[in-house]
């Protein structure tokens, strides 16, 4: 099976780790959840969250790296991974 270069290229990007805080709001199911941020790259952000959402969910996203001016970023949940299954 190949793989698409999107999905090359992704893995690619290099990953710079974070422990911070974030708040998550979207639409439907998700309409607000807290997680935090694990790592970053110039194509995503990992995020564990106790409620991430499912695939293809459009969020917000809200870093707080920054005293007093969060971040406030688009985005779309791609993958997920619930810990209660080996």
């Amino acid at each position: 099976m190949s793989q698409s270069s999107d999905d090359a290229n992704r893995r690619r990007a290099d990953r710079l780790p974070l422990r911070e805080p974030v708040r998550l709001r979207g639409d439907g199911r998700l309409s607000h959840s807290r997680g935090l941020a694990m790592n970053l790259s110039s194509t995503g952000l990992f995020v564990a969250a106790d409620d991430p959402g499912e695939i293809g969910d459009r969020v917000r996203c809200e870093l707080s790296c920054v005293p007093k001016t969060p971040i406030d970023v688009a985005c779309r949940v791609v993958w997920v991974r619930h810990d209660d299954h080996p």
